[in-house]
């Protein structure tokens, strides 16, 4: 404190960009836990861990071919009701944000 009783200028103002990385970080963690939760209503297993590999496996699918059926790739496990309707390219676009 000084001595009229008031802060140094430097501890008045707040810089904003401060908490930019925590926002964006904040941010791109927020999106993964939304993502694993849509994907959880598709994807047959318990660990977000293995959600997210079955995500990698699927984008990567996608690029070779977005209409392979999302049960016929390698790792992937959909719910059995799922099994041999939904496509690689559907499945990402309702999980994705």
């Amino acid at each position: 404190m000084a001595i009229d009783d008031t802060l140094p200028l430097d501890m008045t103002q707040i810089e904003l960009f401060s908490f930019e990385k925590e926002i964006k970080e904040f941010e791109a963690e927020e999106e993964k836990r939304v993502m694993i939760e849509k994907a959880r209503v598709f994807l047959c297993t318990d660990t977000d861990e293995e959600i997210l590999e079955m995500i990698k496996l699927l984008e990567e699918a996608e690029d070779e071919d977005e209409c392979q059926l999302a049960s016929c790739v390698d790792g992937v496990s959909v719910w059995e009701p799922l099994e041999g309707s939904i496509s690689v390219k559907d499945l990402l676009y309702e999980i994705r944000l």
